[in-house]
């Protein structure tokens, strides 16, 4: 996780002239477990900040406005929430009191970026979930700079929606092969979904870790080749995983 989010600065710097700290970069998890990834950035801004970088008012900006994570099962989506904001508070110290981190939301990513044009008809009068979708609709509304995280993996995919589906299809275009049920995995809707969201927004990075079939796998030529289309540069460590 370490090495993605310096990886990430390291090509924001390159490609971007921008780093993570710099304001207006939106980073998103959209699948975020118990905030790993977020938890990460947060601390290594720290380091920036220890070495005199940054300040603590840049590291406050982006806990405040520019960190969005998304989490559908509602015990990681809580313990995420204590784990990010326990760490900015520790970052923060006895400046603000504890805050809470506003930027995640309860959401099914595929689901809530279909429903996206709806949304806000589609708003509950519930207390807690009226405040769920305005998180969610003022995440859909700023521009994302880097998608991070580690994609969840399953070959027996449930996430069957329509939106999906029409993505993937691309991965899937012109393939005369026996069993092509393995670009349905998971991992492969959520790099479909990233290449999306960036193309979406016109610029950025995206940063996982993953299953490695996609990069040689004979069923996936058209997905490397999509994603060669989509990306100016792609930077592949491959630890030989699947």
């Amino acid at each position: 996780v370490d090495f993605i989010v310096h990886s990430v600065d390291d090509v924001l710097k390159k490609h971007f002239g921008k780093s993570l700290a710099s304001k207006d970069v939106h980073i998103l998890d959209p699948f975020t477990g118990t905030g790993t990834f977020i938890v990460q950035t947060l601390t290594y801004l720290k380091e920036q900040m220890d070495a005199g970088e940054i300040s603590l008012s840049d590291i406050t900006r982006k806990f405040m406005k520019e960190l969005h994570a998304n989490e559908i099962v509602l015990l990681s989506y809580y313990i995420a929430a204590i784990n990010i904001e326990a760490t900015f508070d520790e970052i923060n110290g006895e400046e603000e009191g504890y805050v809470p981190f506003e930027g995640i939301v309860l959401t099914d990513t595929f689901e809530s970026t279909e429903t996206e044009e709806t949304l806000t008809e589609e708003t509950l009068d519930d207390d807690y979930f009226g405040t769920n979708d305005e998180r969610l609709k003022r995440q859909q509304e700023v521009p994302i700079t880097a998608i991070i995280g580690n994609p969840p993996y399953a070959v027996s995919s449930t996430n069957k929606g329509e939106w999906i589906q029409n993505l993937i299809a691309d991965y899937k275009k012109d393939l005369n092969e026996r069993n092509i049920q393995p670009l349905s995995d998971d991992y492969i809707k959520f790099i479909r979904f990233g290449q999306h969201f960036i193309a979406k927004n016109g610029s950025g990075v995206l940063a996982y870790i993953s299953n490695n079939s996609f990069i040689d796998g004979i069923i996936h030529r058209q997905m490397r080749k999509n994603l060669l289309e989509s990306f100016d540069s792609i930077y592949i460590l491959d630890l030989h995983g699947n």
